[in-house]
């Protein structure tokens, strides 16, 4: 037996041993600690049970329950649960009598422990060897109690002969086990305890040094006899050493002694004082040669004592700061100056004190010398002007508030000898506090006196000025009133005249042309076209003055329609082709347009050619006249033709050029002169070239001919129908012989000649022709029969010819029937007005019959059947 305890008592010492290596080597894991207890605990207690005290078969003694008592309070529940399991399973395989209390023993034991961890746990009790003496008097007291529980009371021999050990031995056993991995789970935790402080004071420390090492601030400790105890990298840089070089030494082994004498002083100033000692500085850097400007703050410092035990010395750099007031004090010398020498009144109030400061200007603008005006707010609100107060204090509290960036108003001021003075004041806030409170307000005050003075008379001279022009203004809106009148006057004028010019003018043209298909002897012939070339030039005469009086009142519209350039020139050509001839001039044309699409107003770029043409013909006796055509310049929307008549007569003398192209002048203008003409078509094509975007000119050799150029500006186009071709008249009336003969036509006219005429030229062609003396005649005629085609004249008696054929299109079947105005109303309105009737075609009086065969047969055409 005796042999047994002695095994049992080194297996405690060996898990002691072990069990200290356990919990040092994984006294951070958990995890693995309480695994390796579990197995260390577990074997012992197989240990003990290999070598047991035996009192009966079944029966044997060890100190299991020690062991695993001690799993519980030093490993936890992991612990206990892996011995705990590892001894039962053991015990149970050993069998006998007792294994059922064995496993029992195990079980309570390991139990007991784990409760008794976990009850000082939950009350933060730190266990003491009373603790764990009880601990092991509970758990030897539960095995005695399990002992009973023997079969056929087997274990009572054992509980006489050994409860003395259980209650004496046991529990100090345990007692000294716990309190053996107590003390080391303690020291464990003061060892980590003490290495977290000593790693959190390193760094702490080597943060400290970091930020002494970048402050910007020079920093140093000295103890109290000025011996260096520290300093940071900015120090090491003033005295061109190391810390390790500094620590140890005085001022006295780095700079001269005046220097360190003044150190010296300062540190004992602030050990006197008891408190910190600031002064202001400049040193030299020992390491680069620079200066700057420190202020030294100097404090002494004292242990938890109030022992001193040194110096803490902190140097800021205020260099650039000195150097900011020092500009800023020059800056504000020169202001001050700059203020007197330019007569501003300057004032400077600080907000805070409640003072203003003013200068000299400032008081003498008000009649006063500079020490009469106090310093006061208040005062200057006195010398404002009453009735401008209210305003001047609210623009200056907008810019306090912050709700205006500055203070800028006129306003008057009151005098020393009670006069006015107007002022202009502007001002800004200059400083304010953290918080937004403005401390400072500086501004100025300039004598604008004069200058209101001055607005007050130009104030005068303006309502003068405005009163003379209401009256001029009135005056030219009478002017304006009659010249509209005149005007309004002189185009119903116009157009009575062209109306009533027209009007027998297609009866001579009409009846010369009836007379011409009749038959006629060669000296009658000669004489039908002498009148008809007179009328042609009558009528010419009166296009030209219309179209001048269109230009001018802004009447005259351009066409956008396809332009042929070709088309042009060959007309042109062809229209003076005959008279040409009977001169014996050749007349050529020269076209160096590339083939492209155009859009402009073709009837007006051949009405300026042949204005031009008409001209060279004029004024050329032999020789030639070219009319020529070329691009003068392109771009990818458009082009700008070029156009000239070049011809070799007479030519024109330089002083006669610039007057060329004003309306009603001709290069000569006496009453002896050889050429005839009214002056309008070089003007006209003046006109034409400036609505199209261009321009005109002329270059003439007296003696030697003429070159007339025009420009047009037109728009170009994708794609172009091709170009029509020109049909004849008896071309055009064998078509409608061929086509339309039989078919009945309406004439509404109320002119007998006209009526003759018309009818004439329509039956001549193969049309049943049915004649209407007014619009009245014409609506009656159309509701009783079924005309193929209307002509309709604008000017008739009892009713028109707008109003007729209003009407007439509200008849049945006369929805789509051809309407055609034939009338003496050449004027754009007068054409605009008979399609807003419901007319198809215009026709002007006096009607070319090539013309009126060629609209007649187009229409025709276009009906059904």
């Amino acid at each position: 037996m005796l042999i047994n305890l002695i095994n049992n008592i080194a297996f405690l010492v060996a898990l002691v041993a072990i069990g200290l290596i356990v919990l040092k080597r994984f006294h951070h894991d958990a995890l693995n600690r309480q695994v390796l207890l579990g197995l260390l605990f577990g074997g012992v207690a197989l240990l003990g049970m290999i070598n047991p005290v035996t009192f009966a078969p079944g029966l044997i003694f060890d100190g299991r329950s020690i062991v695993l008592s001690v799993a519980g309070v030093v490993g936890g529940v992991g612990a206990a649960a892996i011995a705990a399991g590892m001894a039962a399973i053991y015990r149970y395989q050993l069998g006998g009598v007792g294994a059922t209390v064995g496993v029992m023993v195990v079980l309570v034991s390991a139990a007991l422990g784990v409760l008794a961890r976990q009850w000082w746990s939950q009350r933060k009790i730190t266990p003491s060897s009373l603790h764990y003496l009880a601990l092991g008097v509970l758990v030897q007291l539960a095995q005695l109690a399990a002992f009973t529980q023997v079969p056929e009371r087997a274990g009572y021999p054992f509980i006489e002969q050994a409860w003395w050990v259980l209650l004496l031995a046991y529990p100090p056993a345990t007692m000294l086990l716990c309190l053996i991995f107590r003390d080391q789970e303690q020291r464990l935790e003061q060892q980590q305890a003490l290495q977290a402080a000593q790693e959190a004071a390193m760094r702490e420390r080597s943060m400290l040094r970091t930020l002494i090492d970048t402050l910007p601030d020079l920093v140093w400790l000295k103890d109290p006899k000025g011996v260096y105890l520290a300093c940071n990298h900015r120090f090491e840089q003033f005295f061109g050493a190391s810390e390790r070089e500094i620590v140890g030494k005085t001022d006295y082994d780095f700079v001269d002694k005046a220097l360190a004498d003044f150190f010296r002083d300062k540190d004992r100033a602030a050990v006197e004082q008891s408190a910190p000692s600031v002064n202001e500085e400049e040193i030299t850097f020992a390491e680069d040669g620079h200066r700057e400007v420190l202020k030294t703050t100097k404090i002494p410092m004292r242990d938890e004592t109030g022992r001193l035990i040194g110096v803490l010395g902190i140097g800021s750099d205020t260099t650039q700061q000195k150097r900011a007031s020092r500009a800023l004090e020059n800056s504000e010398r020169q202001l001050r100056f700059v203020l007197e020498g330019s007569e501003l009144g300057f004032w400077d109030w600080d907000i805070a004190a409640g003072t203003v400061y003013r200068n000299e200007r400032w008081a003498t603008m008000l009649g006063y010398s500079h020490e009469e005006i106090q310093q006061t707010a208040q005062q200057w609100t006195d010398f404002v002007f009453p009735e401008d107060r209210t305003r001047a204090w609210d623009s200056i509290a907008a810019v306090l508030a912050g709700q205006s960036s500055m203070h800028r108003l006129e306003y008057r001021m009151l005098r020393k000898d009670g006069s006015q003075v107007w002022i202009l004041d502007q001002a800004s806030v200059m400083e304010r506090d953290t918080e937004g409170r403005p401390l400072r307000m500086c501004g100025t005050h300039t004598d604008i006196s004069a200058i209101k003075a001055a607005e007050e008379e130009l104030t005068q001279h303006r309502r003068h000025l405005e009163k003379l022009v209401d009256v001029r203004t009135q005056e030219l809106r009478q002017a304006k009133e009659a010249a509209e009148t005149a005007n309004i006057a002189k185009s119903a004028f116009l157009a009575n005249m062209s109306h009533e010019i027209r009007t027998p003018l297609h009866a001579i043209n009409g009846m010369t042309h009836i007379l011409r298909r009749s038959g006629l002897t060669p000296q009658q012939a000669d004489k039908l076209d002498k009148i008809d070339a007179a009328g042609r030039h009558l009528l010419e005469i009166i296009n030209a003055i219309l179209d001048l009086s269109k230009i001018e009142a802004g009447k005259f519209t351009l066409e956008k329609v396809p332009v042929h350039v070709g088309a042009i020139l060959e007309n042109s050509a062809a229209m003076l082709a005959q008279s040409a001839r009977q001169k014996g001039i050749v007349i050529r044309t020269e076209n160096s347009v590339k083939a492209c699409h155009l859009l402009g107003d073709p009837t007006r770029l051949q009405q300026a050619l042949l204005n031009y043409a008409a001209n060279a013909l004029k004024f050329t006796e032999h020789g030639h006249i070219t009319l020529r055509v070329g691009e003068a310049a392109r771009s990818q929307g458009s082009m700008t033709l070029r156009f000239e008549v070049e011809d070799t007569g007479v030519g024109i003398a330089a002083d006669t050029l610039p007057k060329l192209f004003a309306a009603f002048e001709q290069a000569d203008n006496s009453t002896t002169r050889r050429y005839g003409g009214t002056g309008l078509g070089l003007a006209i094509t003046r006109k034409i070239a400036g609505l199209m975007g261009g321009d005109v000119g002329v270059s003439s050799i007296e003696g030697q001919g003429s070159t007339f150029w025009f420009t047009a500006f037109l728009a170009r186009a994708e794609q172009l129908s091709d170009e029509p071709a020109a049909m004849a008249e008896d071309e055009a009336g064998g078509v409608i012989q061929r086509r339309h003969a039989g078919k009945r036509v309406l004439l509404a006219e109320d002119e007998p000649i006209n009526q003759e005429i018309a009818r004439t030229l329509m039956e001549d062609v193969g049309l049943n022709v049915d004649v209407a003396m007014n619009g009245r005649e014409a609506i009656d005629s159309a509701s009783t029969h079924c005309y193929d085609l209307i002509v309709m004249d604008m000017q008739m008696p009892d009713l028109d010819g707008l109003a007729a054929t209003c009407q007439i299109r509200q008849l049945p079947g006369y929805a789509a029937t051809p309407i055609l105005a034939m009338t003496a109303n050449a004027f754009a309105e007068d054409k605009a007005r008979c399609f807003a009737a419901g007319m198809n075609d215009f026709i002007t009086k006096p009607v070319d019959p090539d013309f009126l065969y060629q609209r007649l047969l187009a229409w025709l055409d276009r009906m059904p059947g």
